[in-house]
């Protein structure tokens, strides 16, 4: 069905989709990946289908070498060797690249789950982590979800529910 093929041509190849996948799956599976061009791209995996398209995964824009050293993204060998989930680009010649997105979670051990879904999932687990710090520098709490809430906040950071500034009664 599909087959990685690191010297195919991926020339006009452009981009489908963001899947979320931990990078280093692609990497216990497919072995490393091909160098990008070290500034947009740090990796490339190239595969075939039977019909001969081409499919790319890559990074793009996601690690320092992009960023640089002083902001928090991860450098290209903490990125490659990552087991969190993270932005991982889809690009082919043709369409649709959903046949082989499946295929690719499959092959890396992973349930498949539509990128709107992921997207959404990662944005929670931010959420979360953000409210969590929240948790010891206040005692306000949202009256719509009952998530920490710092008085300098208007709306809850977990549900949106706008407060207003201040305490509450």
């Amino acid at each position: 069905m599909f087959r990685l093929d690191l010297s195919a041509n991926e020339e006009a190849t452009h981009w489908l989709d963001t899947v979320w996948l931990p990078p280093a799956r692609l990497v216990e599976k497919f072995g490393p990946p091909r160098e990008g061009d070290f500034h947009r791209i740090t990796g490339c995996f190239l595969f075939l289908d039977d019909a001969g398209h081409v499919f790319t995964v890559y990074d793009y824009k996601a690690t320092t070498a992009f960023w640089g050293l002083g902001e928090n993204y991860p450098t290209p060998e903490q990125f490659w060797s990552s087991q969190e989930a993270d932005e991982i680009h889809i690009g082919a010649k043709i369409d649709s690249a959903e046949e082989f997105v499946k295929w690719l979670f499959d092959q890396c051990g992973l349930e498949y789950v539509p990128p709107n879904v992921a997207r959404e999932r990662a944005e929670k687990q931010r959420r979360d982590a953000i409210v969590a710090t929240y948790a010891s520098k206040t005692e306000r709490c949202c009256p719509q979800c009952g998530a920490p809430c710092p008085e300098y906040r208007k709306t809850c950071r977990s549900c949106g529910f706008e407060i207003g500034r201040g305490n509450i009664s």
